[in-house]
């Protein structure tokens, strides 16, 4: 969550944060506009600025005015080295930055945190109007790395493939945990804005976090490690004797993980959010699924995601069969993954799939599913299969895992993120806001399940083989490392800004972490209210028969037609024989498939008709 004046006096054409330093005259003369009476909006416009600044400006009066009737506030070149509360004050916001990193699982090497570590300094400049910080000099020198990381318990570690791959582009980071540098006054809030129990979302019972993984390529190479942490790593051992001892191979051993996604959000500062976020009632913004991820070690089994939704049908998913949708539907009221659902899960979808793919596999049919210590522990489940077995990960496992885990739900959601902007680009083409409302409207959640579906089979395989560099460190081999992450993050905002409508383009790379962040987030005790309100309803509404959601012979013409103007672009524009070769062959595949539904269609209305005669 961002600091609330985090933008305070920064050019409205800097969007990124780095920040032009607004003169204390133009600071003046934003004042004595609004002592006049004229409104912010207009003095915005006006500057290049946003809002925010000019509230900001007005918060800061009296200490904009007093700096400037000071006898030392004409110009100095006299410069003072940073030192005391605004170095430590710098420290601290830059440890939590870094936790933040590790949380989104974003590469970030020595020179970011250091440039990072500048930025928070013109931003303290920036925020506190006084001529004793604007003086103050600071360049985040290595010297001052090397005392920042005694300071804040960090520590670095290479391990042996890091060597191979010259041991100075591949920098691991560990810190201890943040009451060691959040002083007891502000022990439940930091500068960010970010609640402190946000920030401490991964210490475990040990007192031990994950890595903050640092790669000058943004590739992503770490190996967890715990200091001093006996009881892990006697677990952790325990955990590769099972494996070890049970003959699992990586295509054997599972890990399944819950996560929650909001199907049908955007970011908050786009016109579609702000509107829905301002009105009364349920907001679709906060429909919210619960999936249940499982992958194999190896990454080439990804079983069918399980989603519990808090309503059995909604109206918008319109099937006439759940086993035709991409995902294992199930219901709970509050869209909780209950014991119930879990032993449900296991039964009907996990040992069927993985049955039926160690047999495809020649594998003994045996495997072990490891899962998040989150999911309520079921005392019957490993009674089901005399092969398939469950291991529920203890508590300070499972947090010690979880930012490994996590990089496989965060890539998950960056490419859900991406797919669905992706669509609105295309629908919209640019051109006209009304289409992204018209698009909006329309994304139903039977497409989301499929984006679903589609996101999950896009993440990539070193990805998932990460996971189990901790648990079983000979299993994987040739790891290259995670995909760029910042370069993702890049993607999805430049898709952003080709979208037309109030605030796509001026998303920034803080806007999207924020919102990749927000599907972590709970629902308050009202938003659940008005969940199971809208569910309820939804329930009521219920048609007794189903109308069909089969496709009409007309809409089939329509396909093929479709499909042969496709086909006829193809041949007369395409110029690269290569995509023209692998395409031409599938689009005829589609249209067999089309035409014989078409012609299956046809000859049971004929036949109806003809019993109707």
């Amino acid at each position: 969550m961002a600091c609330p004046n985090e933008r305070f006096l920064r050019s409205r054409s800097d969007p990124t944060g780095g920040g032009r330093m607004l003169s204390l005259d133009t600071k003046l003369k934003i004042l004595e506009r609004l002592s006049k009476g004229e409104g912010t909006a207009s003095i915005a416009r006006s500057f290049g600025l946003k809002e925010s600044i000019i509230r900001s400006a007005r918060k800061h009066g009296l200490r904009i005015r007093h700096t400037s009737q000071g006898p030392s506030s004409a110009p100095t070149n006299r410069r003072r080295r940073i030192k005391g509360p605004h170095l430590h004050r710098i420290e601290r916001e830059l440890a939590c930055w870094i936790e933040k990193q590790n949380r989104l699982q974003i590469s970030i090497d020595v020179t970011a945190v250091r440039e990072k570590a500048v930025a928070l300094h013109r931003k303290l400049q920036e925020e506190t109007c006084s001529l004793s910080v604007l003086q103050e000099k600071f360049v985040a020198s290595p010297g001052w790395f090397e005392k920042f990381k005694i300071r804040q318990q960090v520590h670095e570690s290479y391990s042996c493939s890091d060597l191979e791959n010259d041991g100075d582009d591949f920098l691991e980071i560990k810190h201890e945990p943040l009451e060691i540098y959040i002083s007891e006054d502000e022990s439940e809030k930091n500068i960010s804005g970010t609640s402190y129990h946000d920030v401490m979302y991964d210490i475990s019972q040990d007192n031990t976090l994950g890595p903050v993984i640092m790669t000058c390529e943004g590739a992503y190479q770490s190996q967890i490690m715990f200091p001093g942490n006996t009881r892990a790593e006697s677990y952790l051992m325990q955990l590769q004797q099972v494996v070890q001892e049970g003959g699992y191979t990586p295509d054997q051993v599972f890990y399944a993980s819950k996560t929650g996604l909001f199907w049908k959000r955007l970011p908050s500062n786009t016109f579609i959010s702000k509107v829905e976020m301002s009105s009364p009632g349920y907001k679709a913004r906060n429909d919210r699924f619960t999936l249940l991820l499982c992958t194999n070690m190896s990454g080439n089994l990804r079983l069918k995601p399980l989603l519990v939704y808090h309503t059995v049908k909604p109206r918008d998913l319109n099937v006439t069969s759940y086993q035709m949708l991409p995902v294992h539907w199930r219901f709970d009221r509050k869209a909780s993954m209950t014991t119930m659902l879990f032993e449900d899960w296991f039964v009907n979808c996990a040992i069927p799939e993985v049955s039926a793919y160690c047999k495809m596999k020649n594998l003994e049919e045996k495997a072990l599913i490891l899962v998040d210590s989150v999911i309520n522990q079921p005392e019957l489940v490993n009674e089901f299969h005399p092969n398939i077995k469950v291991m529920f990960l203890q508590s300070n496992i499972s947090s010690l895992l979880q930012p490994v885990d996590q990089g496989v739900i965060a890539q998950f959601k960056r490419i859900y993120t991406k797919s669905l902007l992706q669509k609105l680009m295309f629908f919209t083409e640019g051109r006209d806001e009304e289409l992204v409302e018209s698009f909006w409207s329309n994304y139903s959640m039977k497409e989301a399940l499929f984006n679903i579906r589609d996101s999950w089979m896009s993440v990539e395989i070193p990805v998932f083989n990460e996971i189990w560099r901790s648990v079983c460190p000979h299993s994987i081999h040739d790891f290259v490392g995670f995909p760029n992450i910042t370069r993702e993050i890049q993607e999805i905002i430049e898709l952003a800004n080709k979208i037309p409508g109030r605030g796509f383009a001026e998303i920034t790379e803080d806007d999207i972490m924020e919102h990749l962040e927000s599907h972590m987030e709970e629902l308050t005790a009202e938003e659940v209210a008005e969940q199971v309100k809208a569910s309820q309803e939804d329930d009521d509404d219920q048609e007794i028969t189903a109308a069909s959601s089969m496709l009409t012979s007309s809409e089939l013409k329509q396909v093929i037609k479709v499909l042969y103007e496709t086909e006829q672009v193809l041949i007369e524009k395409e110029r690269n024989p290569f995509r023209l070769e692998h395409s031409l062959p599938h689009l005829k595949s589609l249209k067999a498939i089309y035409i014989d539904a078409l012609k299956k269609t046809e000859k049971r209305q004929s036949g109806t008709s003809y019993c109707k005669a």
